[in-house]
């Protein structure tokens, strides 16, 4: 393993700590939310149009969210962004109306992929290249650990009264600290090139229709499992556990689901984590009654499988795309998971109000059903790529626009192509005004910033 240098375990240590605090305070109010909502009488599809508000949020954020670092600053835009986000937490205390809570739950989206981009871009940039791998699965594990553990808090108070809301908004604003103190020139940040659905759709169909599809499934069951255990008589401390279970059996799976991807066709690995998640949507559903202890193991067991499907997937697509374009998929494929998880809180809703709230899990079945069959399709019509051309698996989560630069298959990528700018360390003003070209949906952020003074570079 090769080490970081000491300044930058301390700056790598100072902002990771600080995602520890953000994590675990989002974990809390991704099942909070529902929870309240549900208490108060609202119907599922309410909850449903709350949950698609944050992705929403979190849609555009992936968007936009880098162009705003870059033209304020690191610490300045981390600074608004928690601001922001802990304003709208203490404003779910006024009342459970719902467009309160959509609009303020957008918000968090929103605030949450920028903040994450901060974060993830500040770890990248003080990461060699030959330790990116190792470092990724220590983020990975300490952020999946704190969104695991945050929500166990839940079962030691009332989560209709104020107090967890005011946890959380003191989580948010505790991850400002070590930020806020961190020295050293800030990083850069890339303009970003995306890659058009067309063009994405010819190198790898099987991803981005993976993507989409877990983005449908996972959006849908984050946002409305607290209904459903509600509704099957559930404690809100099962249910935290049930949805901390999911987020380390996501850990827990990755790994050999990955290891299986990286030595047979990565296409039928995703067909058989369709499949998977499929009996196991079913079997909840069959198994409703059985004791808190199943339904937490059941739970830990779809989230496995659920969880894993998106990194196969960007490993599919990495496998075939060229390496000059690897970046702009990655990007891409970002943002069509995020468009499945709008649509999927308020499809899956309405089904549970259809049929009641084991529609949940009849929707998810069917989503991963139209997804098998749509993989077993394709690797009919087109051959597996030869393993010599394969990429090693990465697990990589769906967290934020740079979150593909911690990726070790990335590093070749960037410097093979013009779609990243600025990431010398030295650079010239003539640098900072070249753009990238337009074409294929792609666009470019703001001007770029002065590493010395986190401030926009002036003319």
């Amino acid at each position: 393993m090769v080490f970081l240098r000491k300044p930058s375990i301390f700056i790598v240590g100072a902002v990771v700590l600080s995602a520890i605090l953000l994590q675990g305070g989002n974990g809390i109010l991704t099942i909070l939310v529902p929870l309240r909502m549900t208490d108060s009488g609202l119907p599922a599809t309410s909850v449903g149009f709350v949950g698609t508000g944050y992705a929403i949020g979190f849609l555009i954020g992936c968007i936009f969210a880098t162009g705003l670092v870059r033209t304020v600053g690191h610490i300045r835009a981390y600074a608004a962004l928690a601001a922001v986000m802990g304003t709208g937490i203490l404003a779910l205390t006024i009342d459970t109306n719902v467009f309160l809570y959509a609009g303020v739950r957008a918000a968090t989206g929103f605030c949450m992929a920028g903040l994450t981009t901060v974060i993830e871009s500040w770890i990248n940039e003080r990461t060699p290249s030959e330790s990116r791998g190792n470092v990724l699965s220590i983020y990975m594990v300490v952020t999946k650990g704190a969104m695991a553990m945050g929500p166990l808090m839940l079962g030691y108070g009332d989560v209709n009264g104020p107090g967890f809301l005011m946890i959380i908004c003191a989580f948010c604003s505790m991850s400002l600290v070590p930020m806020a103190l961190t020295r050293g020139p800030s990083p850069n940040i890339p303009s970003l090139k995306r890659m058009g659905v067309t063009t994405l759709y010819k190198i790898a169909p099987a991803a981005i229709v993976g993507c989409v599809a877990i983005g449908l499934v996972n959006g849908a069951v984050i946002s409305l499992v607290p209904t459903y255990a509600t509704s099957i008589d559930l404690s809100p401390t099962t249910i935290a556990f049930i949805m901390a279970g999911m987020q380390l059996g996501g850990l827990a799976f990755q790994w050999p689901l990955g290891w299986m991807s990286d030595r047979m066709d990565r296409r039928l690995v995703i067909a058989f984590c369709a499949l998977a998640v499929t009996v196991l949507s079913l079997t909840i559903v069959l198994l409703a009654g059985m004791p808190a202890i199943v339904q937490v193991a059941l739970f830990w067991a779809w989230g496995g499988v659920s969880f894993s499907i998106y990194a196969i997937c960007v490993s599919h697509a990495a496998d075939r795309a060229p390496l000059d374009l690897m970046v702009a998929m990655s990007s891409s494929l970002l943002l069509a998971w995020a468009a499945g998880a709008v649509v999927g809180p308020t499809a899956a809703s309405f089904m549970m109000t259809a049929i009641g709230p084991v529609g949940l899990f009849y929707y998810s079945a069917t989503v991963m059903t139209c997804l098998l069959a749509f993989v077993l399709i394709r690797t009919r019509l087109r051959q597996a790529e030869p393993s010599a051309s394969k990429t090693d698996f990465v697990g990589l989560p769906a967290s934020s626009p740079v979150i593909q630069q911690m990726d070790p298959r990335m590093h070749d990528a960037i410097h093979a192509s013009s779609i990243y700018e600025g990431q010398a360390t030295a650079r010239s003003p003539a640098d900072d005004s070249v753009a990238a070209d337009y074409d294929d949906g792609g666009y470019n952020d703001s001007p770029s910033l002065n590493p010395e003074t986190d401030d926009p570079e002036k003319p």
